[in-house]
């Protein structure tokens, strides 16, 4: 383990470019074939990088909104909890053994 912390600033940049270089092989030979092969690795980086960056944009909304889903959320379990009147109380009553409700349902 000692090993990979001291050669984590020389292995760290080598794994990255060859997950980049793993990404991009593909885009880059497809693209090859219809242009240069610089313009078609420009292409490819650029793909990446404009997906890299709606990525981010979306991870950023969700993590400013995060509080909002959060209350959100346990205002709903607090309604499911209480078991009065939520959105389940129908569900319950009709599930109970010899329920008016299951009678009318017809099973």
């Amino acid at each position: 383990m000692g090993i990979l912390t001291r050669g984590r600033p020389v292995l760290l940049p080598i794994a990255s470019a060859a997950v980049l270089a793993f990404i991009l092989t593909p885009p880059v030979r497809w693209l090859e074939r219809r242009i240069p092969t610089p313009l078609a690795l420009l292409v490819s980086a650029g793909a990446l990088g404009g997906a890299e960056f709606v990525l981010a944009r979306q991870l950023d909304d969700l993590a400013t909104q995060l509080g909002t889903y959060t209350e959100s959320m346990r205002r709903n379990v607090a309604t499911l909890q209480s078991g009065s009147g939520g959105p389940l109380a129908r569900v319950e009553v009709w599930c109970r053994p010899g329920s008016p409700a299951r009678r009318t349902s017809g099973t």
